[in-house]
C-alpha cells in the first residue's frame, strides 16, 4: 500500500509542477504579447 501512496503523491506533485510551469509560461507569453502590442 505504501508504494501505491508514493506513486500517487509523485503523480500529484508532477501534475502540480506541470500545471504551475504551463501557467507561468502562459501568463509570461500573454503579458509579453500584450506589452509588445501596446509599445508598438
Amino acid at each position: 500500500m505504501e508504494a501505491i501512496k508514493v506513486e500517487e503523491n509523485v503523480a500529484i506533485l508532477v501534475g502540480m509542477g506541470l500545471f504551475i510551469i504551463f501557467n507561468f509560461l502562459g501568463q509570461k507569453f500573454f503579458v509579453f504579447a500584450k506589452a509588445g502590442k501596446e509599445k508598438e
